[in-house]
Order: structure tokens, then C-alpha cells, then sequence
């Protein structure tokens, strides 16, 4: 192989992507070997050539894309349908590869043998070009690379959400870099595609022979060497970078934007989670008077339990001094029987006295009344009757001393009867107090078990929040990695059409 030849086979060996690529090279490289020599191939050889591959269908489908594709600047080389394809006349497609020779066909030439400094200054142009084109195959594939690096950077940090403005930008962003791959690879497909076609139908043996036998001053060559400059700089430099800043760019800002913009959103949510976790703390504190307040309602509790052993013990002794009370009550009236009945005898005796003095009385009033005239009385008969008054009296001290024993003993029932209904209301009153315990236990039990309540809603709505978000990720991720396949998958198929 020649130097420039050795050139473009270390620029592909470079970059290849599959390393079936270099074999075909190689093996087209071979092919050269085998290539007719300067002047072996006549004129009409060579139009023989152009002809019969046109009018047989050799290469026709594929030389009608190429023929359209030029003429159409906002059709790509596979847009059009078979009906187009058959509908472009043979002459047309004759004149178009006569054209081709001229000048996007002339920088294959670098690939044959040969020592002159026409075709050593071919080689060193086209070796540049090739250079310029790995240079822009090199920035499109790191630009991929870093839109790449942008996407999952933007899937890690921001989780879009079903119909997000963001992910559908995404979307455009990978459908640009699919576009921008695309026209690269038309730009690169007039000197690839139709160089390979015409090492196949062995054509460049005749332009060599042409360039012999008319480049004696140098001028054809030279005309030549213009053309190829000229296509170069208008097929073959293709600012891809330019492309991206045009068409991918401004997406990009725009997604940085929204980016900047859900996060400020994100900012917002971050802020109200702190509110909420502020609102969850204060329920946790809550929660833990609650506990507190339980704790002391469970103070409260032993303290009622005490009250009631309390109560209990008063009831017992209560009911003892009811059986003391009922004993002296019994004890009492039949105190008060017996008295009465000693009353009743001393009674019955002072009667019979009674009765015994009226019975003297009325002698004595007999005797006044007999003896009415007679004024004085015996002194034993006064004595008698100061006697009996005397004891009349003594007899009615007694009645009145037993009359205060009785009311003394009235006394004491009723301030017994006092007492027990002081207790009866001290008594109503812890009934009452256990009660209004009781309520306030109710009333606490009630709050605690709302605040349970909304804790495990709470608690299932974060759940459910946390299952959404999984599954709202996943189906990104999936998204993601779908759309990562298919544009590798069609940056596989750009650089196999390229190859």
C-alpha cells in the first residue's frame, strides 16, 4: 500500500466501531491490486460501463435515491417510495454519473498505484478530507455521548411525571441528535457509497488513462484538483457542531430551564415537607403529652383504686357503724321502755298516792267543810300535806330529769342521722368524681385513637406516595433505556449506511 493508503487504513482501523468494518477495507484495498493500469480501459468501455448499469438495474434503485437526493434538499436518501425510483429516466441517471466523475468521484483516485505528483497531491487532499470527516464523526459521536450523559443526568436528579413537559423535550433532544446524525451521514455518503460503487464496476482505470493522455502541461490536473477543493469544501466539511448548536442547543436551554423551574417546584414541595415535618413533630410531641397524660391518668387510676379500697373500707365501717347504731338504737329505746315503764310504775304508785291523798283530801275537805268554822288545822295534818306535796315534787323532778335524758337521747339520734347523711354525700360525691374520671379517660381514649387514625392514614398515604414513585420511576427508567436502544440502534444503522 501506498502512504496515503496506509493512512486511511490506520484512520478507520481507529474508529471503526465493529471490527468487521476494517475487514471490508481491507479487502477492497485488495481489490486494487487487481484494477486495470493507466490507459487499459477505453472510453467506450467506460460508457459501456455507465450504461449497462443503469439500463440492466445493476445499481439503478440505488443511483436514482442518490440522484433524487440532490435535487431534494428537505428529502433524505431513503425517503423516497418505488414509484419515484421507477419514474427516473435512464438518461438522466447517465448524465448525473458523468457528472459524479468530474468531481465527487475524483478522490478515490488517491487508492491506485501510482508515483506522479498528480496523484500524490489527490491522495494528500482526499487524506485530509478524511481526516476532517473522522474529526466531525469524532464530535458528533462525543456530542451524542454527552446528550447522553445529560439525559441520565436529568433522569437521576428530576423523576418526570405521566405527560412532563421535560421528558417530551428529552424525547425531541434524542430525535435531534438522530437528525443531526442522519445529515452527516448524507453528507459523507456522495464520496463513500458512490466511491465503493465505481471500485466495483472498475471505472477509475479509464479517468486514469484520460488524465494521462490530457495532462501533458499539467492543467487538467490542475482543473482537477480545483474541483475536488470545490467539492470538499461543499459536500464534505460538514459543520456538525453548528448543526447541534442550531437545532439542539437551544432545547437543551430550554430543558435546563424547565429543569430550573421543577426544581424551584421541588424547592417549594422541600419546603412544605419541612412544614409538614414541623406539623409531624408537633403531632409526635403531642403524642408524647398524650402518653404523659395517660401516665398520669394511670396515677389518677392507682389513686382511684386507693379511693375506692378507701370507699370500700368506709362502706365496711359504715355498715358497722349502722349494726353500732342499730345496737344502740335498740339499746337506747329499750333504755327508754324501761324507763318509761319505771315511769309508769312510779306513776301508777304516785296515782294510787294521789288517790289516796284526794281520798284524804276529801276528808280533809270534809273535815274543813264540817269544820269550817274551826280555822286552825292540827299541825300533823300540814306536815302530811307538806309531805305529800313534797313528794309530788320530787316525783315531778323526776319526770322532768327523765324528760332531758329522753330529749338528750333525741339529740344523739339526730346527730347520728347527721352524720350519716354527711357520709352519704361525701359518698355521692367520689361516685361523682369517679365518674368525671371516667369521662375525661373516654375523652383522652377518644383523641389518642383519632390521632392514631390519621398517623396510619398518613402512614398509607406515604405508601401509597412511595409505591406511585417506584412506579413512576421504573416506567421512566424503562422510557429511558427504550429510547436509549433505539437511538443506538439507529447510530448502528447511520454508521453501517455511512460504512
Amino acid at each position: 500500500m501506498s502512504t496515503s493508503e496506509e493512512g486511511w487504513m490506520s484512520l478507520y482501523e481507529e474508529n471503526a466501531i465493529e471490527q468487521n468494518l476494517v475487514e471490508e477495507y481491507k479487502e477492497a484495498f485488495n481489490y486494487f491490486d487487481e484494477l486495470p493500469s493507466m490507459g487499459q480501459v477505453s472510453q467506450a468501455d467506460r460508457d459501456y460501463f455507465i450504461e449497462t448499469d443503469v439500463e440492466e438495474g445493476g445499481n439503478r434503485e440505488r443511483l436514482a435515491r442518490e440522484y433524487l437526493d440532490s435535487k431534494n434538499d428537505d428529502r433524505q436518501f431513503e425517503d423516497f417510495d418505488d414509484s419515484e425510483i421507477r419514474d427516473v429516466d435512464s438518461k438522466e441517471l447517465v448524465g448525473y454519473v458523468q457528472n459524479l466523475e468530474k468531481g465527487r468521484m475524483l478522490p478515490g483516485l488517491f487508492s491506485f498505484r501510482s508515483s506522479s505528483d498528480l496523484l500524490e497531491q489527490i491522495a494528500e487532499i482526499y487524506e485530509d478530507a478524511v481526516d476532517e470527516e473522522a474529526e466531525g464523526y469524532s464530535k458528533i459521536m462525543q456530542n451524542i455521548a454527552d446528550i447522553s450523559d445529560f439525559d441520565r443526568e436529568i433522569a437521576s436528579e428530576y423523576e418526570s411525571s405521566e405527560g412532563s413537559n421535560t421528558e417530551m423535550d428529552l424525547m425531541k433532544v434524542q430525535r435531534d441528535i438522530a437528525e443531526g446524525g442522519r445529515v452527516w451521514a448524507s453528507a459523507v455518503r456522495d464520496t463513500t457509497d458512490t466511491f465503493d460503487h465505481y471500485i466495483k464496476e472498475d471505472l477509475f482505470g479509464s479517468m486514469i488513462g484520460q488524465i494521462a493522455e490530457h495532462d501533458e502541461d499539467g492543467s487538467y490536473g490542475e482543473e482537477i484538483i480545483n474541483n475536488l477543493e470545490q467539492y470538499i469544501d461543499n459536500h464534505i466539511e460538514y459543520d456538525i457542531e453548528q448543526y447541534l448548536i442550531n437545532n439542539v442547543d437551544g432545547r437543551i436551554t430550554d430543558i435546563e430551564q424547565a429543569v430550573k423551574t421543577q426544581n424551584e417546584d421541588i424547592d417549594t414541595v422541600i419546603g412544605r415537607v419541612g412544614m409538614l415535618e414541623g406539623q409531624i413533630t408537633a403531632l409526635d410531641d403531642l403524642t408524647e403529652e398524650v402518653e404523659n397524660i395517660y401516665g398520669i391518668l394511670g396515677n389518677h387510676n392507682e389513686q382511684l383504686d386507693n379511693v375506692t379500697d378507701r370507699l370500700g373500707d368506709l362502706e365496711d365501717r359504715m355498715e358497722d357503724y349502722d349494726d353500732q347504731l342499730d345496737k344502740f338504737e335498740v339499746e337506747l329505746y329499750d333504755h327508754i321502755d324501761e324507763e318509761i315503764n319505771k315511769l309508769e310504775e312510779d306513776i301508777g304508785l304516785n296515782k294510787s298516792e294521789i288517790e289516796k291523798l284526794e281520798g284524804r283530801v276529801s276528808d280533809n275537805a270534809t273535815k274543813i267543810a264540817s269544820n269550817r268554822i274551826d280555822l286552825t288545822a292540827t299541825m300533823s295534818d300540814i306536815e302530811d300535806l307538806q309531805s305529800t306535796v313534797s313528794a309530788l315534787s320530787g316525783l315531778e323532778d323526776r319526770f322532768d330529769s327523765l324528760e332531758g335524758r329522753i330529749d338528750s337521747a333525741e339529740g344523739q339520734i339526730s346527730n347520728t342521722g347527721e352524720r350519716l347523711e354527711n357520709y352519704q354525700n361525701r359518698l355521692e360525691w367520689a361516685e361523682a368524681s369517679v365518674i368525671d374520671i371516667y369521662d375525661t379517660l373516654e375523652t383522652h381514649e377518644d383523641r389518642f385513637n383519632h390521632l392514631k387514625e390519621d398517623r396510619n392514614r398518613r402512614r398509607e398515604k406515604e405508601t401509597k406516595l412511595a409505591e406511585t414513585d417506584r412506579e413512576a420511576t421504573k416506567e421512566y427508567r424503562d422510557q429511558t433505556q427504550k429510547l436509549e436502544e433505539e437511538m443506538n440502534k439507529g447510530i448502528k444503522e447511520i454508521i453501517s449506511d455511512i460504512f
